[in-house]
């Protein structure tokens, strides 16, 4: 079928090698890697335990990963878009933890005589609605984009509506999880010194 009055216009032509590819494919990883290190860095700086650093960016590594697999299963490119959705879904995931954490840190000095697994289950109750009206609000843009914002915007706001997701359920049942389950040890290993160091003074 022709059509003598509506010409085809090409706008541009772009290849890409797989020297190329290959070098996308490692900064992409140099990326990752830098925004981890400085993450736990930053939240280890801030809460004075590298213990919480490494906590966080293991629930960036599980928002990310999921992330990922739901891009791969809808069978998307993975591009620069791609990309910086998914250090955008990292930032927003860090974002959520460090909120929980930093109410978690208010509440050890506050509720110094409380059970640490109670200090970390009432700062999940006093951030759970800031989390949730917040992530609603990313989560309703990110839909609007992916709905209205056109073939550009569709795989950057794709993931940005799972990472949305994947940020509170990472913060409420993986970080928060970990670093109670870091208490109760912790809290057992004083309570042995503590044993041993009376029958010891016996």
């Amino acid at each position: 079928m022709r059509f003598p009055d509506n010409p085809v216009k090409i706008e541009g032509i772009e290849y890409v090698y797989p020297t190329v590819s290959e070098y996308l494919s490692k900064q992409t990883v140099y990326a990752f890697l830098f925004a981890f290190l400085a993450m736990i860095v930053y939240v280890a700086f801030r809460f004075k335990s590298g213990l919480w650093g490494i906590v966080s960016v293991m629930g960036i590594i599980h928002d990310i990963v999921i992330s990922l697999g739901f891009v791969i299963l809808a069978n998307k490119e993975i591009n620069i878009t791609a990309v910086a959705a998914l250090l955008t879904v990292a930032g927003y995931s860090i974002n959520d933890t460090i909120v929980l954490f930093d109410r978690t840190k208010e509440n050890l000095k506050l509720l110094a005589k409380e059970d640490f697994v109670e200090v970390i289950n009432n700062s999940i109750n006093e951030v759970l609605v800031r989390t949730i009206v917040t992530s609603l609000t990313v989560f309703i843009v990110a839909c609007s984009l992916f709905f209205f914002g056109g073939e550009v915007m569709h795989t950057f706001a794709y993931i940005m509506i799972i990472g949305t997701v994947l940020g509170v359920f990472s913060t409420i049942f993986v970080c928060a999880p970990l670093v109670c389950e870091w208490g109760i040890r912790r809290s057992k290993r004083l309570e042995t010194v503590v044993k041993h160091g009376d029958v010891r003074s016996k």
